[in-house]
């Protein structure tokens, strides 16, 4: 007698799968998040993209609509940190350490051009590859924070031009 000739064995191969499917499905639609519009007094993290881990020249933080780009600009030996958004932020406060967890700065407020979604801070730190910067933006009585390195201060290419 053949294993397959069993009627069981092969509704048992067909039926396994789809309930494997279904199971996955709805146990992620009952676990699952459900997404909320931000609460005034709340705190939420903001995800550093990809191009905050490599020398890009700036970083985007985003969380769901929020969303806010970081870069520096070099004058005269001064590093001038800017920080963008497109939403009107209150205030915004930011603070340097090493990666070994080395404070360099206090967290300081930067201060904000003729509109509230250009901030600048300048700085005399070396912000390289190992500086960590943390960063607080509040917009409408919600904070969004965020951790990443430092290594997208500096614009480099793989091939030493700017496309």
């Amino acid at each position: 007698m053949s294993f397959f000739s069993n009627k069981h064995v092969v509704t048992a191969l067909i039926v396994a799968p789809i309930l494997a499917v279904v199971s996955y499905y709805s146990v992620d639609l009952l676990v699952k998040e459900k997404p909320h519009a931000a609460r005034a007094g709340s705190s939420y993290p903001l995800v550093a993209q990809s191009n905050c881990r490599y020398t890009s020249g700036r970083c985007d933080l985003k969380n769901n609509e929020f969303s806010a780009q970081v870069r520096v600009e070099e004058r005269k030996g001064v590093g001038r940190l800017i920080v963008e958004s497109e939403h009107a932020v209150q205030k915004v406060t930011v603070g340097f350490s090493r990666i070994d967890n080395t404070s360099l700065s206090e967290p300081t407020s930067m201060s904000f051009n003729a509109d509230t979604s250009s901030w600048e801070l300048d700085t005399t730190l070396v912000l390289d590859e190992y500086t960590q910067m943390m960063i607080v933006l509040q917009a409408n009585n919600v904070k969004y924070y965020a951790e990443t390195s430092m290594a997208f201060s500096q614009y480099q290419t793989s091939f030493n031009k700017s496309f």
